[in-house]
């Protein structure tokens, strides 16, 4: 899961307008399970998910029909 969430948010936070951002935000709030049963497609998601965008990209990201190789991305950290 945070494999997935990870990817997708270094690859696509900064690309969400506004209203996608407080949809995504939303979404984090539902349990790791329910989140990772949608996100899967291992169980379909109920309104308003089911018709919610980023979800839907989600969805997308998490097939990875690319066979891309995916690894958690690095923490960045402040220099001081």
């Amino acid at each position: 899961m945070d494999l997935i969430l990870s990817t997708f948010a270094q690859q696509r936070l900064n690309t969400l307008d506004d209203r996608q951002l407080r949809e995504y935000d939303r979404f984090l709030t539902l349990p790791d399970w329910t989140i990772f049963y949608y996100v899967t497609g291992k169980a379909e998601a109920p309104e308003p998910w089911k018709s919610s965008e980023v979800l839907k990209e989600l969805l997308h990201h998490s097939a990875n029909k690319q066979k891309e190789v995916r690894s958690m991305p690095a923490l960045e950290t402040e220099k001081q």
